[in-house]
């Protein structure tokens, strides 16, 4: 396993493209190490990968995010559970149009803690729209499929060490977690 201490990454305005992306995202999917990164003045199509890695924040000032990016963005999130806790999107392209997936975003994401849309071109009618997504609202059948569904595949992956005895010797097992709901009745 190499070794890799760095936690904050910061590639900005170097010209980074479509394919820099790309192998950012294979390179680091499974770091453990690294928390944030920050690309501002990036423009590329496939910004939307990093959501996949395991970071806590995300930065993507000045990287011309119009409405198609954000929408690209918006189905990134969709498909998995994101872990970012910390979006910047400001001073970009997204205008009411976009609101509308940035909305989706806040409406089916529930670990994002500051989400930055400072300096965009979003209006009235695109800032009602962001703001329905703060309110109390019921979610729909297709966002609690969606939602079961990325509940299922952490279950799915996420190891979990249990250290036992057996006549004072101590054992390491590795399950996964269904193995330790089926169990857990046990010793509720």
């Amino acid at each position: 396993m190499p070794y890799f201490h760095t936690k904050i990454l910061r590639l900005e305005y170097c010209n980074i493209t479509a394919d820099h992306v790309e192998i950012l995202q294979t390179n680091l999917k499974d770091n453990k190490v690294l928390t944030e990164i920050s690309l501002n003045g990036n423009p590329n199509e496939n910004l939307h990968l990093l959501l996949n890695l395991p970071i806590l924040s995300l930065s993507l000032r000045f990287c011309k995010i119009d409405s198609i990016r954000a929408k690209a963005l918006a189905e990134a999130f969709n498909k998995t559970e994101i872990k970012l806790i910390h979006l910047n999107l400001s001073s970009n392209d997204v205008n009411d149009d976009g609101a509308e997936f940035v909305a989706n975003i806040i409406r089916v994401n529930r670990t994002l803690k500051a989400f930055n849309l400072a300096d965009n071109k979003i209006g009235n009618l695109g800032c009602a729209i962001i703001m329905k997504s703060f309110q109390l609202f019921p979610l729909s059948q297709n966002e609690l499929v969606l939602k079961r569904k990325i509940k299922l595949r952490l279950m799915e992956v996420i190891p979990v060490r249990i250290l036992f005895s057996e006549k004072n010797v101590w054992f390491e097992k590795i399950i996964t977690r269904p193995f330790l709901l089926e169990i857990a009745h046990i010793f509720l």
